[in-house]
């Protein structure tokens, strides 16, 4: 795969131990893991959303290569945006916050799930009252992905899902989410590699979790 030729060694051998080290939905100990892993993570089945949403991403695609654009490098692959539709579809939040992200589709998807949204970093000292899910794209640096956490902090509750994608960027990005899982407010966390999961569930207790995909 090119993500794994342009990520360089390190990417390579944290996706090897994740590999090794992940578990199934068999090991998790966890009820409300086992649920989200077993009817969500691995819910395979074709859906009709996907069909209307990767009809966009080829129009998309091939609007870009007519205005000599290339391809669009930045977005997720189809299998991991329709990954993260389900975890969101599942999650039925009212209110979505993204961040970071450079993909129509990945919107779309994020579009299917949910009740409101509000996206791009121009809204980041806008929104106000609580926030349902963030789904952070694809930040560079751990001092950025940090300043997110802390600055949604405040509005995130109980039932808030933070979506962090590409947890293994950099080393930088893997010791903020190490940061991150550490917090007193984080409960569970769920590493799939390409996405990292963080829930702020009330009276849970403080798990994390490696789920192979």
């Amino acid at each position: 795969m090119l993500i794994f030729a342009t990520m360089g060694f390190n990417f390579i051998r944290d996706y090897l131990k994740h590999r090794i080290t992940a578990k199934t939905r068999h090991g998790t100990h966890s009820p409300f893991v086992y649920k989200l892993t077993d009817e969500v993570i691995y819910d395979f089945k074709p859906k009709s959303i996907y069909i209307l949403l990767e009809t966009l991403r080829k129009k998309l695609s091939n609007d870009a290569l007519i205005q000599g654009k290339g391809t669009l490098a930045r977005n997720n692959s189809p299998r991991l945006d329709q990954l993260i539709y389900r975890i969101a579809k599942d999650h039925r939040p009212v209110h979505i916050v993204e961040l970071e992200n450079a993909s129509e589709v990945t919107t779309a998807y994020l579009a299917a799930s949910y009740t409101s949204v509000k996206a791009g970093d121009t809204v980041l000292k806008e929104v106000t009252g609580t926030v349902d899910l963030l789904y952070i794209g694809a930040c560079k640096t751990g001092a950025l992905l940090m300043d997110y956490f802390y600055t949604y902090l405040p509005r995130f509750h109980a039932g808030s899902l933070m979506m962090v994608k590409g947890i293994y960027t950099n080393e930088e990005i893997k010791a903020s989410w190490k940061e991150i899982k550490a917090h007193e407010r984080v409960t569970v966390t769920v590493d799939l590699f390409w996405i990292g999961l963080v829930y702020f569930r009330k009276g849970q207790a403080k798990e994390h979790f490696k789920i192979k995909i």
